[in-house]
């Protein structure tokens, strides 16, 4: 049931056969973590357990089997010198304390989305998006809008030829009439 109304909403009438549709393409940039996020507390608990029952089950290296090489302590030493002096950089950032939604540089542990606001007077954030040109590539039209909001000097890599997703809004009766389409047919790269 649930299948053939589903199908139902998505055929067409035939007064709406009369407009075509708009044919856009959405870039969708994501920035990933650049730190691990926080481990859950049973993993914390793993952990411990594992790094005791490690040091309990532990046993003293036999010397007569492993002779180590001239300036093998003081490597060591050096390194345990350099770990002693160690700091991890901070995961909260100065744009996470301002709430700097605009930088990169916040929210390390989570992906970030690119999403800007059509008209300063929109209300909803969206993906940059653009019409699909005539003879032109869906997936050029999505290089094309990221590149008019960003520019042109950041590098960005595409995964594929080929549409993550797409979306599909039918206009309604009188919305169609008045722009002369049926809907748009929004694919996201």
């Amino acid at each position: 049931n649930v299948e053939k109304e589903s199908r139902r909403a998505h055929e067409t009438t035939p007064e709406s056969d009369e407009y075509p549709w708009r044919i856009a393409s959405a870039t969708v940039l994501e920035r990933l973590p650049v730190v691990l996020p926080d481990p859950a507390p049973i993993e914390e608990q793993f952990n411990k357990y594992r790094i005791n029952e490690r040091n309990r089950t532990s046993v003293e290296m036999n010397t007569a089997l492993f002779k180590p090489k001239p300036g093998y302590d003081d490597f060591n030493r050096g390194q345990l010198k350099r770990a002693a002096t160690f700091t991890p950089a901070p995961r909260v950032t100065e744009a996470d304390r301002i709430n700097d939604t605009r930088s990169l540089d916040r929210a390390l542990q989570k992906h970030l989305y690119f999403v800007i606001k059509r008209t300063p007077a929109a209300k909803f954030f969206q993906f940059p998006q653009r019409l699909t040109e005539e003879g032109g590539s869906m997936r050029e039209s999505a290089e094309k809008a990221l590149k008019a909001v960003i520019g042109v000097e950041h590098r960005v890599y595409f995964i594929g030829n080929a549409p993550m997703a797409h979306l599909v809004h039918t206009y309604s009766p009188e919305l169609q009439k008045k722009n002369g389409v049926q809907g748009v047919k929004l694919f996201f790269y």
